[in-house]
């Protein structure tokens, strides 16, 4: 017998995981914990911390590998603030 997964639309994976961030996982931090990224599975609210970015996707993916992911740095503002950046100061714009 197969499971059934939950689906989450694209355009709600980003709310909803700054609402799960902010609801759940949040209060749990300390200071710690921060810079630290968390990795949160959007659609069971299932979370990791770690230290880095990549490894915090891996253990998320370890427990759920079809997880759905919403991952930030932990800190002040930190639901506003993106892990990543693409591109970077010095790109040059596309032609």
């Amino acid at each position: 017998m197969s499971m059934s997964l939950p689906h989450v639309p694209e355009e709600e994976i980003v709310p909803r995981g700054e609402a799960i961030y902010e609801r759940d996982v949040r209060p749990k931090l300390g200071p710690e914990d921060e810079g630290k990224f968390v990795v949160i599975d959007v659609a069971t609210g299932e979370y990791v911390t770690a230290d880095d970015d990549l490894k915090a996707s891996d253990l998320a993916l370890e427990k759920n590998p079809e997880a759905i992911l919403y991952g930030l740095r932990v800190g002040p503002g930190a639901a506003s603030l993106p892990a990543h950046r693409i591109g970077g100061a010095g790109a040059a714009p596309p032609s």
